[in-house]
């Protein structure tokens, strides 16, 4: 193996793989939410919409948290998150959507409910760490 090819190799292995679910994760959230009702696919699914939210902002909120991005910019990612979410309900009327407050409430306890994920997984590790 080359050393150039080494190098390629170390760079493709530092990518943060979780920051790309995430940027991907978000366009999906972003179109989902702006497409027409018209064209949205008729899927008959066996949640509500509401657990639909929730779950598409755990998926944002837990992998802003575990990107081993910085503090700062894990915090920026989860904000990011929360503010495109109140963004799209703004933005859905004019795209033959309606504004639901009831959206908002179930992106934020998405987020909420990754947040208490991430902090519960850490605390476990933290006393792991200390009583070896």
């Amino acid at each position: 193996m080359s050393i150039e090819s080494k190098g390629l190799e170390m760079q493709f292995s530092k990518i943060n793989w979780l920051f790309i679910i995430w940027l991907i994760a978000l366009i999906f959230v972003l179109v989902g939410s702006l497409i027409p009702v018209t064209h949205v696919p008729g899927v008959s699914l066996l949640v509500t919409d509401k657990v639909q939210h929730a779950a598409a902002y755990f998926l944002l909120g837990i992998t802003a948290l575990y990107s081993g991005q910085s503090i700062l910019k894990k915090i920026l990612m989860y904000l990011v998150s929360f503010s495109i979410g109140v963004a799209i309900e703004f933005l859905q009327p004019f795209t033959g959507r309606h504004f639901e407050i009831n959206d908002i409430v179930a992106n934020s306890a998405g987020l909420f409910v990754s947040l208490l994920v991430y902090l519960v997984v850490m605390r476990k590790k933290q006393r792991r760490a200390t009583a070896n």
